[in-house]
């Protein structure tokens, strides 16, 4: 039996699920990508035509970040990804697989290397350091594929964080167009 929308909230996210927009709100994890997954797919499905993935997102897992990439790398409808307040971390590597990529005008983007938690060097855990090296290696090189990002910003990536604001993702290639 399909699911009864009866609260406004309800009616709601079914406007905007008509109109073929999907929130990414959260931190990213197995499952926010899990919902937004069953969305895209559900989309998809329907009609080829563009979907609005809206990203506003402090970041998370990864993986379930690169799941959500090739989940959007492999739907027929072309995905416009919308950065609205932040999209942090994954989730600026997210925004950067959309078919095309805008943000708002006060918005900001960031990026930085992963993170990972080694509480010791036994073998298992050095297994898992040259895992997540051949890991990070592969997100640089979508960067530089996907952006104009210069050598400097990578070195940031690599040992801090890089932070920037709408004009300078225009002028790096991160968007391809600022909202107003």
């Amino acid at each position: 039996m399909p699911r009864e929308f009866t609260s406004k909230n309800d009616l709601i996210d079914l406007k905007l699920f008509k109109q073929r927009e999907v929130f990414l709100f959260e931190p990213i994890d197995a499952d926010t990508v899990s919902h937004i997954s069953r969305e895209l797919i559900a989309l998809d499905s329907e009609k080829k035509k563009i979907i609005r993935l809206f990203i506003y997102s402090p970041g998370g897992f990864v993986e379930a970040g690169l799941a959500l990439v090739d989940l959007m790398q492999g739907l027929r409808s072309p995905i416009h990804t919308i950065i609205i307040g932040e999209a942090c971390s994954m989730a600026g590597y997210i925004s950067i697989h959309g078919t095309k990529r805008f943000i708002t005008k006060n918005a900001s983007w960031m990026g930085h290397e992963m993170h990972a938690d080694y509480d010791d060097y036994h073998t298992k855990n050095q297994d898992r350091m040259t895992y997540d090296t051949g890991l990070w290696d592969k997100i640089l090189k979508v960067y530089k594929e996907k952006t104009h990002l210069t050598d400097q910003d990578i070195d940031k990536l690599k040992r801090g964080e890089l932070w920037l604001d709408a004009e300078m993702c225009l002028r790096k290639g991160i968007v391809d167009k600022i909202l107003a």
